[in-house]
């Protein structure tokens, strides 16, 4: 990552991104690439990061399913992410009852390095202020 940070960058992007690598690398700041590469040059997850990425299937009913949260829930997801499908977060926002899905438009699954961060951001605050309902 350090010796070839574009390189390196449009790898790691390369596998977050449904975007071709290069497009996702350069639509990116030159700060926010520093910012990547520090990041993926620290990164040490092991099969935690592998584990995070498995699908889990999630069954309709039973314990331990969506439909069992009660709380009010903010899924966030981008249709350029190609680590979780879109799909995921909607069957995840439809089960569980008390949720909201907000959509980035992202480029990859590293949507704080987006152009609508500022706007998700508001609707993560908006989320986590909000009175919870009985």
């Amino acid at each position: 990552m350090r010796a070839a940070p574009d390189a390196g960058l449009r790898t790691m992007l390369g596998s977050l991104s449904l975007r071709p690598a290069r497009e996702v690398v350069a639509a990116l700041s030159a700060e926010d690439r520093a910012r990547l590469v520090d990041l993926f040059s620290r990164m040490r997850s092991g099969r935690g990061f592998g584990n995070d990425l498995d699908d889990v299937a999630d069954l309709a009913t039973g314990p331990g399913t969506s439909r069992e949260v009660t709380q009010p829930t903010l899924v966030i997801a981008s249709r350029n992410d190609r680590a979780v499908p879109f799909a995921h977060a909607e069957a995840l926002a439809a089960a569980i009852r008390r949720s909201r899905l907000v959509e980035s438009h992202a480029d990859s699954h590293l949507i704080w390095f987006s152009p609508d961060w500022p706007a998700v951001g508001r609707e993560i605050r908006e989320f986590l202020t909000e009175p919870v309902p009985p």
